[in-house]
């Protein structure tokens, strides 16, 4: 089944449910097209972020994946899909800043 969003609180249902079901999603990010895993949603100074894989991101050969960290604001069109993914193994070990509050991840689930 697929969720698109029309507004921000929807896409961040969307974001929610790809998180807990650890499926892809496909998103307007600053008006560029881009599929990213979703590990977890977070707030930072008032503002919530995504922070996510982005599997299309140009590597290096001898360079390993990593998260990136995406302004919801900036995100119109979420879609989630039917293809899951595995939460990169190095997640777990990833530290919030201080001045960063969890809501959930692919972990934890909701920590509300």
């Amino acid at each position: 089944m697929q969720h698109t969003s029309t507004d921000k609180s929807t896409a961040m249902e969307v974001i929610a449910h790809a998180i807990q079901a650890k499926q892809m999603i496909a998103a307007t990010y600053n008006g560029a097209k881009i599929e990213l895993c979703p590990h977890e949603l977070f707030v930072r100074r008032q503002s919530v972020y995504l922070r996510a894989l982005n599997p299309n991101k140009s590597r290096r050969h001898d360079e390993e994946a990593n998260l990136g960290n995406f302004n919801i604001t900036g995100m119109s069109e979420v879609v989630s899909s039917n293809r899951s993914f595995s939460p990169l193994p190095s997640f777990s070990e990833i530290a919030s800043g201080t001045d960063e509050q969890s809501i959930m991840s692919v972990i934890d689930g909701y920590l509300g």
